[in-house]
This record gives structure tokens, sequence and C-alpha cells, in this order.
């Protein structure tokens, strides 16, 4: 999945080939707060390139992340047995 041309998750125009994103428009485009992308960039848990003050994340880094996630991910396995494996996990 590419962030900058999913259209559920389109960032700019459609012909937008932008190589960065803000940390405005990545919390935007993963539906989580500017705080908790700042602390994955903190963490190094997501690649971040300062430019002069701002700091800017690339869109495979971000492509990646959600890549990984979803490597284990089986749409055949139904949402019932995902939850009754996580409270059998210790």
């Amino acid at each position: 999945m590419n962030i900058a041309t999913s259209p559920e998750l389109m960032v700019g125009k459609p012909d937008d080939s932008r190589l960065v994103l803000s940390i405005a428009e990545v919390a935007n485009c993963l539906g989580v707060s500017d705080d908790l992308v700042y602390e994955f960039v903190h963490q190094r848990r997501l690649p971040c390139l300062r430019l002069g003050r701002r700091l800017v994340i690339p869109v495979r880094a971000v492509d990646a992340i959600i890549d990984e996630c979803l490597a284990g991910f089986d749409p055949e396995v139904p949402l019932s047995a995902l939850q009754a494996r996580r409270r059998r996990e210790p």
C-alpha cells in the first residue's frame, strides 16, 4: 500500500509525488496525534529528516510501518478467533 497514492489516505492531489510529509500530515494519515508521531521519531521507530527547523518523514517510512503491521494479517481469520487468541496470550 502506498500512502501517497492510496485514495482513502490521499495527502494531496492524485498526481502528488512528494517524497516527504510533515509531522501533522503523517499524524493525519495514520489517524494519530502529532505527539505520537514525535514520540516515534524520538524513539527512532520512525526515521525523519531535519530540514532547517522542520522535521519531515519520508513517505517510504510510513509505507514501511504499514506494510510491517500488515505482514502477519490474514483476512481469512475471523475477528473472533483473533480476539480469543489475544486473551490466551500472556
